[in-house]
């Protein structure tokens, strides 16, 4: 289902280049019916990088390898859109921004929750003063995702407690 929608909705003249690591067959197989949408093996990533017909890339993967592969991507000329988190410590993630700035090129670090409507609604009631005074909040996750796999690569706050921050961000401003 989820393969004809996106076919539709892609730009006429934009391709799909994906790489996959543990689940290659399965995700080959489930955009198999694409002509725009292409799946190859992680150990790839390298030949993509080198073409000069693919512009950017979406890192999605386990938070230990967002560093090195941002940076290969930036060093190849590439816009980058990685989730959460950048890197694992501060001078990293400075590290990349910079080489990004440097190279003119986008770097963007995607939040979940960060464009779900329900919080932006909360947002807006909390600046109207819908809930008068806001002195104290209470963030619970019990299960972020149904079926989602914990990313073990990081802790618990890497993975899941930057969400609840990046909410309060949002919700306050600060």
């Amino acid at each position: 289902v989820v393969i004809p929608v996106l076919d539709n909705l892609l730009p006429e003249k934009v391709e799909i280049y994906a790489l996959a690591r543990s689940n290659f067959k399965e995700v080959k197989e489930a955009f198999s019916s694409s002509s725009r949408i292409r799946v190859y093996p992680a150990q790839r990533f390298d030949d993509l990088l080198s073409r000069q017909d693919i512009k950017a890339v979406i890192i999605t993967t386990q938070f230990n390898t967002h560093y090195a592969l941002i940076k290969k991507a930036l060093m190849a000329d590439k816009d980058v859109f990685t989730e959460k988190p950048i890197a694992d410590t501060l001078e990293k993630a400075r590290e990349l921004i910079s080489l990004a700035k440097e190279k003119g090129l986008l770097l963007v670090v995607g939040y979940l929750y960060m464009t779900e409507r329900d919080f932006y609604k909360l947002k807006i009631l909390m600046r109207r003063g819908f809930f008068g005074e806001v002195r104290r909040v209470n963030l619970i996750m019990l299960n972020p995702v149904d079926g989602r796999k914990l990313d073990y690569s990081s802790n618990v706050i890497e993975d899941l407690g930057v969400h609840q921050l990046s909410i309060l961000l949002m919700l306050f401003g600060k």
